[in-house]
């Protein structure tokens, strides 16, 4: 790595890291690109060298709240064989730490820099390694795929050779999963405390078990 390149990430990382000091003492509602760029250390027009607008700069930081889901996903289902199995409980993992993390995971997700999430989490993880972990080929694909949808449609590909969905059926069962679980984390993000979280897993797991059980 040049020195230029050198310097371009540690800019990034000071911006980044300021954004989620910001989100972390003040909520996500309250970062601003002046705020950041102050509490970073550079003027804002420096800032706009590195981010296309604040929602982007929102995005990066967000990935943070990722840490703990991604360093907990394989150890989870390390001493799970059966494919439906790992399903579910990668599922009930992924509830518990976007409910807990709502504003954070429905950004990174569903905002509008969500259409480079490839590129962002690339970004991310490069700069911050240790908040990806170590992971089997299936997870860190899934962990860094381009979307939420892909990243369930790799999961869903399992159960598909496993014999548990019908592969002719596997978009549609993709397309409904992702959307309740979008609503439910909506929901989440804009009644905050006044959702009980651990009501909504047991919603989406209940949704996914009936749908793949029906779609046998």
């Amino acid at each position: 790595m040049t020195n230029k390149e050198l310097q371009k990430k540690r800019i990034l990382m000071y911006f980044i890291e300021a954004a989620q000091n910001i989100m972390e003492n003040e909520g996500i509602e309250n970062i601003t690109l002046r705020k950041v760029a102050d509490m970073a250390g550079y003027n804002s027009l420096t800032l706009y060298k590195y981010f296309k607008n604040l929602d982007h700069l929102i995005s990066f930081a967000s990935i943070k709240y990722f840490k703990d889901y991604n360093l907990n996903i394989s150890r989870c289902i390390e001493n799970v064989n059966d494919e439906y199995k790992k399903y579910i409980i990668m599922w009930k993992l992924f509830c518990k730490h976007s409910f807990d993390n709502a504003q954070a995971f429905y950004q990174v997700f569903f905002n509008l820099s969500s259409d480079e999430l490839s590129y962002i989490t690339k970004q991310y993880y490069d700069m911050f390694p240790e908040d990806l972990g170590i992971h089997d080929s299936d997870i860190s694909l899934m962990i860094t795929g381009e979307s939420i949808k892909e990243r369930n449609k790799i999961l869903l590909n399992n159960l598909v050779d496993t014999g548990y969905i019908p592969a002719k059926d596997l978009d549609i069962i993709n397309d409904i999963i992702i959307s309740f679980y979008q609503n439910l984390l909506f929901l989440k993000k804009n009644t905050g405390k006044n959702s009980d979280d651990d009501e909504l897993t047991m919603k989406m797991i209940s949704s996914i078990e009936y749908i793949i059980k029906h779609a046998k």
